[in-house]
Formats: C-alpha cells, structure tokens, sequence
C-alpha cells in the first residue's frame, strides 16, 4: 500500500494542475480574442524584470537547477493536456502564455518570445516560452529558424 500512495499523489497533483492550466488557458483565450497582436505587446525599453529577454539561444543548460527543471516539466506536461482537453484555440501564443504564467508564479524567469521567418513569400510568426534566455517547451532547433522581435513582450 505505501508504494501506491505516493503514485496516487502524483498522479491527483498531475490533475489538479492540468485543470488549473486549463483555467488559464480559458483566461488567455480571452484575453486574445479578437485583439490584435499589435494591442498585447510592448515594444521598447527593457522588459519588466520577471521577464527580461536573454539573447542566448539553445535548450535549456544541464546546469539549471534539477527542481527548476521539474517544474518546467511538470507544467509543460500540464498545459499540454489541458490543450489537448479543451476545444479551441491551441496555437503557440495561447500556449506560450499560459506556460509562463504557470513558470512565473512557480518563480521561475520566463518570458514568451515572439519571433519571424520569411517561407519563400511568407512571413511565419512563432510564440515560445524562454527560461533564463533557453526555450523551452520544444526544440531548440524549430525556434532557432526564428528572428525573436527584440524588445517585444506581452503586457
């Protein structure tokens, strides 16, 4: 019985903020809709202190702290699911936002970067979450074909 125990209380910590993501995700969808890009971010200056850009690209170090590392786990996981629950709106800048603002109330410095790339005659627009300068959530490499918008954050 005691081996069950501790796997039980991952498991209800794991739905309980998988539903807390989904009522953020709900909160950003919100906050998004029918707003222009131009209304919700910032330009200039430096970003407010909690998420300061770093221009250092890559994963995130072995060095970061394994409970830093953790936590990023276990809310990626988190907003992942509750994204794959919910009908609507799954795109990046949904669930860039929502991450950090789960990473930044575990007092974590995370910012959502925005980012370009020109596909032939296209322009692409990509959101991602970055911990002390790395992207996380996804492949360094995807990111990497991105021109982060200097200066630009979400207000």
């Amino acid at each position: 019985m005691t081996g069950r125990r501790p796997r039980a209380a991952i498991v209800a910590v794991a739905a309980i903020d998988a539903v807390r993501a989904a009522a953020t995700v709900v909160r950003v969808r919100r906050m998004l809709a029918g707003r222009a890009i131009g209304t919700l971010v910032e330009t200039g200056g430096a970003a407010p202190a909690d998420r300061a850009p770093d221009a250092t690209r890559g994963s995130l170090p072995h060095d970061t702290p394994h409970d830093s590392r953790a936590v990023i786990g276990h809310w990626r996981a988190a907003v992942d699911r509750a994204l794959a629950l919910l009908p609507g709106d799954t795109g990046c800048l949904v669930r860039a936002t929502t991450l950090s603002r789960h990473l930044v109330a575990a007092g974590l410095d995370a910012t959502v970067r925005i980012g370009v790339r020109r596909t032939g005659t296209r322009l692409d627009a990509h959101a991602w979450v970055e911990v002390d300068g790395r992207p996380v959530g996804e492949p360094a490499s995807h990111v990497a074909g991105f021109l982060p918008l200097d200066g630009v954050t979400l207000r």
